[in-house]
């Protein structure tokens, strides 16, 4: 009855099933025990599975105009002289472009695990860091002892962060376990905000890693095509969302 990342309200599950509103609240709690989905403010919503994670190429492919957008109003929260701590994969490589194209700020300090930004983004007064570590092609980034070690050494002002799936019980997801323990490492050595970029296919998935607890999040950026229940969740939880 509850399609994946779909989200259901008690009273309209106790209207169609003839019971009891508690009687709902008990048996969504039962199916949260089970990992089947997860409590939402009056209701309910089932997580969708991340499944297998596609290649970094695709991965640049999909929704690469949304994620343009996505990537083009983050840019727009980047102020002159920041040190921006920066993921890998394809998203965080789109906002990486987009501040570099941004001509009223300047002295920026990129520090990021994405060696595609540290290919790409070429600006004289942007400084880009490109942390070492073990190389995971499927996120095209470094990862591992040595990039958590690096990372021990950077303040930061800011973190974008690209992720695989972002839900209201979860946060921020990876597939990876390597990747999670690069962007949890990423919010300890920021003092400052967090953002989440992700398309709306990112919302209400749960990749298996979690990288970014959601109260850690300051904004999550996704695009039009997001699913408005999900959107209004996450606001009910805190976290500023903008849409791209």
């Amino acid at each position: 009855m509850i399609g994946a990342g779909q989200i259901v309200r008690v009273d309209d599950l106790s209207q169609a099933l003839r019971v009891s509103p508690v009687t709902i609240r008990r048996d969504l709690e039962q199916l949260q025990r089970a990992g089947l989905l997860e409590r939402t403010h009056g209701g309910a919503v089932r997580t969708r599975p991340f499944g297998p994670e596609p290649l970094y190429a695709d991965k640049r492919l999909r929704c690469a105009p949304e994620k343009q957008r996505i990537a083009r109003l983050a840019a727009t929260l980047v102020r002159t002289g920041q040190t921006i701590l920066l993921n890998g994969g394809t998203t965080s490589l789109a906002v990486a472009l987009a501040i570099s194209e941004r001509t009223d700020v300047g002295e920026l300090h990129l520090v990021t695990v994405n060696v595609a930004i540290g290919l790409e983004v070429q600006r004289r007064d942007i400084d880009v860091v490109l942390l070492g570590g073990q190389y995971r092609p499927q996120a095209n980034s470094l990862v591992g002892t040595l990039a958590l070690a690096s990372l021990r050494h950077i303040a930061a002002d800011l973190v974008v962060l690209g992720v695989d799936g972002i839900d209201a019980r979860f946060g921020a997801t990876y597939p990876h376990s390597l990747e999670a323990g690069v962007a949890e490492a990423m919010l300890d050595r920021c003092h400052g905000e967090v953002i989440v970029v992700a398309d709306h296919r990112k919302l209400g998935v749960a990749a298996g890693n979690v990288g970014a607890p959601l109260e850690r999040v300051s904004y999550l950026i996704t695009d039009a095509g997001a699913d408005e229940r999900l959107v209004q969740e996450f606001r009910r939880c805190g976290v500023q969302v903008l849409l791209a």
